[in-house]
């Protein structure tokens, strides 16, 4: 707990290849998480493999995490990112039961959302790229669910995660799409490597995911209500347990997401289970150039705490993830020595 800092970036398809995992392995970074969502498994154990490589060419302690997305509803991919106003209403429909014919800007297919009809009700919210955009539910009917937006303007982008905060749905830790990413997985070299888990409530998809990589190093990502409350069982049978704050706020409330975190750290350091912490420094880097004060001061909070594993996420990695990593090294290496230097009336380096 009291070693040195590990710093990792997370990526997707859409905002990674060889060249920028080398620029980030040169700003700090010790790992990437390489989220396998929207790639066949082929092609992304062959891709993760390039990236590793590109990454140990620069250092020969990186590696690529393996993370898996687990199965929630999401936006479909068959319509074109467009912006929504408050009060304005779309009809939300099953991208496999779409036809060209029926195509508008007024009916935005989904993935899975219709599945669970069953459990929305009239004023259920629909959050959407880590709660940016929220949808109501008006009415449900027979072609699908009829929503407003509530935001005064937001996105609809393609391929997005939906999470139902006032429902009882269960999200799968383990999905089809995520089984066989992880047959892919066990007859390449990440086998025995790190894979996290997402959206884990139980301790079973840990226990299942061990049975198919026996080596592996599991980390669990608790994001949900019920991940909360099974923690003890799903911080026992993991190797790590990775903090998603943005998600788990959309579950709980923001307002709870402090004390569920201390009591997730606490298992965990009790258990010996190092603590990842995901953390969004990226609007900070992106509006006034370095990490804001609120952010720097949540840092150094989890860095007492004894955390010493922090993953940038969320945000554009593309556009301001070399900065990012620089600006989060430099912060945590300034830790080291803050208490003496503050006592001492010493000034920081770092640009006002």
């Amino acid at each position: 707990m009291n070693g040195p800092s590990i710093t990792g970036i997370s990526l997707n398809i859409a905002t990674t290849n060889e060249a920028s995992v080398a620029t980030f392995a040169r700003s700090g970074a010790s790992y990437v998480r390489f989220i396998a969502k929207g790639i066949a498994p082929a092609i992304y154990v062959s891709l993760a493999q390039a990236l590793q490589d590109a990454g140990k060419a620069v250092r020969k302690d990186f590696e690529l995490m393996i993370d898996l997305p687990g199965e929630r509803p999401r936006m479909g991919m068959q319509f074109e990112e467009f912006t929504v106003y408050q009060g304005m209403t779309v009809l939300l429909v099953d991208e496999a039961a779409s036809t060209d014919a029926l195509h508008s800007s007024m009916r935005v297919p989904t993935v899975g959302l219709l599945d669970h009809r069953e459990l929305l009700r009239q004023g259920d919210r629909m959050l959407i790229s880590d709660g940016a955009t929220e949808l109501r539910v008006l009415e449900i009917l027979p072609t699908g669910i009829l929503a407003e937006a509530t935001r005064p303007e937001a996105l609809l982008s393609p391929n997005r995660s939906m999470l139902l905060p006032d429902t009882d749905v269960r999200y799968q830790a383990l999905s089809e799409r995520d089984l066989a990413m992880v047959d892919a997985v066990a007859a390449s070299p990440f086998r025995d490597g790190k894979i996290a888990v997402s959206m884990v409530e139980s301790a079973e998809p840990i226990n299942r995911l061990r049975q198919m990589l026996p080596n592996a190093v599991i980390a669990a990502k608790i994001e949900t209500r019920l991940g909360v409350v099974n923690r003890a069982e799903i911080i026992d049978a993991a190797d790590y347990v990775m903090l998603a704050r943005g998600d788990l706020s959309l579950s709980i409330g923001t307002d709870l997401v402090p004390a569920a975190l201390d009591q997730i750290i606490e298992r965990a350091q009790e258990r010996g289970r190092d603590v990842i912490l995901a953390t969004g420094i990226f609007d900070g880097v992106r509006l006034q150039g370095s990490p804001t004060i609120a952010d720097l001061t949540d840092l150094w909070y989890y860095w007492r705490r004894g955390i010493r594993n922090f993953l940038i996420s969320g945000g554009r990695p593309d556009q301001h993830g070399r900065q990012s990593l620089q600006e989060l090294e430099t912060a945590l290496s300034d830790f080291r020595f803050a208490m003496d230097n503050v006592s001492e009336g010493h000034r920081s380096n770092r640009p006002l």
